[in-house]
C-alpha cells in the first residue's frame, strides 16, 4: 500500500539526487555543483535538513533508462533508511528519469517508503492540478528525449551518408578528425595495423581464424585495453566492412572516401566469401616448421605424403624426413641429405641465360593473342556490372511502388551483391594487364636462373611452400635417393623443348607408377 506523501509542514529531512549525462559536464563540473547548490539553498529556507550522507551525484549517465549506478545505491539508502528521509530533492523532473514510466515507477517506489520526491525548479502542489501538471511534465521530459534521440540518429544517418563513422574506432583504427569532422583513421601507433592485414592474409591462404589468432597473439596483437583479442572478437573482425572501408549502418552501405581502408577490398571480399561459404579454402599443409620446408609437399615412394620429427637419442637430436605409414620399409630419411639432394635436383630446372632470354621471347609471342581474349572478357564482366546496377534500380523503384515487398526486395538486392563481388574479385586477377609485361617477365625468368639459391634464399616459410607448391602442383617423390615429380610448372616444362634436356622431367626410375598414383589420389579429391 502506498503511503500518503506528508504535507510540506512536516519535511524535515531529505536526501537529494542529481545528474549530468555527458563526460563534459562531469569534467566542468559546473552543472553538477549548481544542481547540489540550488537543493541545498531550497531545503534551508523550507528548514529541510540534507543529510550529509544523502548526496547522490550521478556523473555522466543517461535518464533513459533506471539501470543506473547511483540510482540503484539511492534506492538501497532509501530502503535502509526510510524512517530517517522525507523526502527526495531533485532539481528537475528529468534529472530523475526522462521516461514518463520510469518517473511514475520511481515516484510510487519512493512514495511507498514514505519519501515525497520534490522538483525544487517545478512548482506543482499534491493536489489532482499538480499531479497533472507533475505528469505533464514527465511526459515532456520524454518528448524531449524522444526527439534528441532522432535527430541524433538523423545526425548518424547524414554522417553515415558523407562516409563518416562516428562511433568508438574498432581495433586499427583510431577516432580523429578527417577533412575537418569527426572520423576515424588507421593507427599510427604499433604495428596493430600490420598485423591485422596479415591476418586476412593468413586466413585467405588456408588457415583457420583460430590458428591465425593464435599466430597474431605471439606476434604481439592485442586488443584496445592491451590484451590478448577474444576469440569472439577476432572472428567478428572479418564480418566488419570497416576494414575495408565500408560503412554499413541504417540499411545504408557506404564506400567511403574518408576512411583509409586497412585491408584491400578485394583481400576482403574473398576471405568474407570463403567465411560465409561461397569459397571452399584451398587444401593447405598448415603445419609449417622452418626446419622441415619439404614436410607437406614430399611423398614417399608408395605415394604417402611424408612429415618431419627430430627424435632425440644418444645426446643428441636427429632431423629426419620420414613416412607414419611405412615404418620400417626404408622411408625415414636424413634431413641434411634429403635437403642436399633436393637442391641438387631442383637446380637442373634452373635457365641459363640463353634459354632465358628464348623463354621471354616466347611467352611475349604469345601474350598478345592471349591479351585479346582477356579483355574481351574484361568487357563482358564489366557489361554484366552496369547490368546489376540497372536490376537495383529496378528493384528499388519496384519496392517504392509495392510490387516487391521489403524482404524480397533485400534478398534479391543481397544476391546482386554477392555476384558483384565474385564479379570484382575476378575483375582483380586481371590487375597484371595494366603492368609492364616484358619488365615483368623480365623479372620473373631471372628467378629461374639459380632455382636451387631461390629456394634456399627464402627465409619465410609460408613463402617458401607457396614457392614448393607452385613448383610441384602435385608434390614431389623422394624414393631414398632421388626425386620425382609427374607434372611441373609450364615454364619449367618447355625447358626441354629448349634445351633438349629431356631427362629433367622423366621420374627416377621406377617412379612412374608412384608419381601417377599420386597425380590420380591427388586429383580425385
Amino acid at each position: 500500500m502506498i503511503s500518503a506523501n506528508p504535507p510540506q509542514s512536516e519535511l524535515k529531512r531529505a536526501i537529494v539526487y542529481i545528474r549530468v549525462s555527458t563526460k563534459e559536464q562531469v569534467d566542468e563540473g559546473n552543472s553538477l555543483a549548481t544542481q547540489e547548490r540550488l537543493c541545498r539553498d531550497y531545503a534551508k529556507k523550507q528548514g529541510i535538513t540534507v543529510k550529509e550522507e544523502g548526496i547522490f551525484r550521478e556523473e555522466g549517465e543517461s535518464a533513459k533508462t533506471a539501470n543506473r549506478t547511483v540510482l540503484k545505491k539511492m534506492i538501497t539508502y532509501a530502503s535502509l533508511h526510510k524512517n530517517e528521509i522525507d523526502c527526495l530533492l531533485i532539481y528537475r523532473i528529468d534529472r530523475l528519469a526522462r521516461e514518463t514510466r520510469d518517473y511514475s515507477h520511481l515516484k510510487g517506489f519512493f512514495g511507498s517508503l514514505g519519501i515525497r520526491v520534490i522538483s525544487i525548479s517545478e512548482n506543482f502542489e499534491d493536489d489532482p492540478v499538480g499531479r497533472f501538471i507533475e505528469n505533464t511534465l514527465a511526459g515532456v521530459a520524454q518528448l524531449d528525449n524522444e526527439i534528441r534521440a532522432e535527430r541524433s540518429k538523423n545526425g548518424m544517418v547524414d554522417a553515415v551518408r558523407e562516409g563518416r563513422w562516428v562511433w568508438k574506432a574498432p581495433l586499427g583504427y583510431i577516432n580523429a578528425r578527417v577533412h575537418g569532422k569527426k572520423n576515424i583513421k588507421p593507427n599510427p601507433a604499433g604495428n596493430t595495423v600490420t598485423l591485422l592485414r596479415e591476418a586476412w592474409e593468413l586466413v585467405d591462404s588456408g588457415f583457420s581464424i583460430e590458428a591465425t589468432r593464435r599466430i597474431m597473439e605471439k606476434k604481439g596483437l592485442v586488443s584496445e585495453r592491451g590484451k590478448a583479442v577474444s576469440k569472439s572478437q577476432f572472428q567478428k573482425l572479418f564480418h566488419h566492412p570497416i576494414y575495408k572501408g565500408v560503412i554499413d549502418k541504417f540499411g545504408l552501405t557506404i564506400l567511403s572516401d574518408a576512411i583509409e581502408p586497412i585491408v584491400p577490398p578485394e583481400l576482403f571480399d574473398r576471405v568474407h566469401l570463403k567465411l560465409t561459404g561461397a569459397y571452399h579454402f584451398p587444401e593447405k599443409y598448415l603445419k609449417a616448421n622452418p626446419e622441415f620446408p619439404l614436410r607437406g609437399v614430399m611423398f614417399c615412394k608408395y605415394g604417402h605424403r611424408m612429415t618431419a620429427s627430430a627424435p632425440r637419442g644418444n645426446g643428441g637430436r636427429y632431423p629426419k624426413y620420414h613416412c607414419h605409414l611405412c615404418r620400417g620399409v626404408g622411408t625415414s630419411h636424413n634431413k641434411t641429405t634429403v635437403e642436399t639432394r633436393f637442391k641438387t635436383y631442383i637446380n637442373y630446372m634452373s635457365y641459363p641465360g640463353e634459354l632465358k632470354e628464348g623463354l621471354v621471347v616466347a611467352i611475349m609471342g604469345n601474350w598478345e593473342q592471349e591479351q585479346q581474349v582477356n579483355r574481351k572478357q574484361i568487357a563482358k564482366l564489366k557489361k554484366r556490372l552496369l547490368e546489376l546496377d540497372a536490376e537495383d534500380n529496378e528493384i528499388g523503384r519496384k519496392n517504392i511502388a509495392g510490387v516487391f515487398s521489403d524482404e524480397h526486395a533485400k534478398k534479391m538486392l543481397a544476391a546482386n551483391s554477392l555476384e558483384r563481388t565474385k564479379i570484382n574479385l575476378e575483375l582483380s586477377g586481371y590487375d597484371y594487364l595494366d603492368q609492364d609485361l616484358e619488365e615483368m617477365i623480365e623479372d620473373g625468368a631471372s628467378s629461374l636462373e639459380d632455382i636451387s639459391a631461390l629456394w634456399e634464399g627464402l627465409e619465410d616459410i609460408h613463402i617458401k611452400q607457396r614457392f614448393q607448391k607452385w613448383l610441384f602442383p602435385l608434390g614431389v617423390v623422394y624414393d631414398g635417393e632421388k626425386f620425382g615429380t609427374s607434372q611441373l610448372p609450364l615454364c619449367i616444362s618447355i625447358k626441354k623443348d629448349l634445351s633438349n634436356e629431356k631427362s629433367l622431367l622423366v621420374d627416377p626410375t621406377g617412379f612412374e607408377p608412384v608419381a601417377s598414383s599420386v597425380q590420380t589420389r591427388r586429383s580425385t579429391k
